[in-house]
């Protein structure tokens, strides 16, 4: 229903006990999504690519799972915000303009994805990602949070992670990293919390 109205600017429907598939979005009005904490399942419709307006969505707390690439949102330049977290998503690839991507629990598998450059918010805890971090993660100079914790990351923390001027908080907490600490975070760093327990780190304490 709510899908057909053609002059619908904002959804709030979070925390509620909707259940079933999401319909297609018939109109391009909708600015906000919030369905988070629901029983919504099923697969992301592909019609939410043609909802241009669109600044915020949030399908969080929900059932939804299969594939989804990403890339169905970058027609989306008004998007800021896209939250997933807490469902059963297994695939993630790349997106151009979203500014948070959250995808805490979403039991993803392999190796990290890398969001785009302008990402300044990216939360992937709780999957079950493998691989070492992929030195690319430092592309994203615009960064000021990165939480890859509970994870099986292994490997060592990349260097170049200093080199991220802004970076405020950065989680790494029970993966299974390994080597030094670096000491990349010394002088002219931004950091406020710093979190790596958990892991299989040694030497000195920078």
């Amino acid at each position: 229903m709510f899908s057909r109205l053609a002059s619908l600017r904002r959804l709030h429907l979070s925390n509620n006990y909707f259940s079933g598939e999401l319909e297609d979005f018939k109109y391009n009005s909708l600015e906000e999504i919030i369905l988070g904490g629901n029983q919504l399942q099923g697969q992301i419709p592909k019609s939410i690519q043609n909802l241009e307006n669109l600044s915020a969505l949030d399908l969080s707390f929900n059932n939804f799972s299969g594939n989804v690439d990403i890339s169905l949102f970058s027609n989306l330049k008004q998007l800021l915000g896209l939250v997933l977290s807490y469902n059963k998503i297994s695939l993630i690839n790349e997106n151009k303009t979203v500014d948070t991507i959250d995808l805490r629990s979403t039991l993803l598998q392999g190796s990290l994805p890398i969001p785009p450059n302008s990402t300044r918010y990216f939360l992937i805890s709780q999957n079950n990602l493998t691989e070492e971090i992929p030195p690319s993660i430092c592309n994203l100079t615009s960064l000021i949070m990165l939480d890859l914790a509970r994870n099986n990351l292994k490997g060592a923390i990349p260097q170049c992670l200093g080199s991220i001027s802004g970076l405020e908080v950065l989680d790494l907490h029970n993966n299974k990293l390994s080597g030094n600490i670096p000491t990349i975070f010394r002088n002219g760093s931004s950091l406020r919390s710093l979190n790596l327990h958990g892991n299989k780190l040694e030497g000195k304490i920078p």
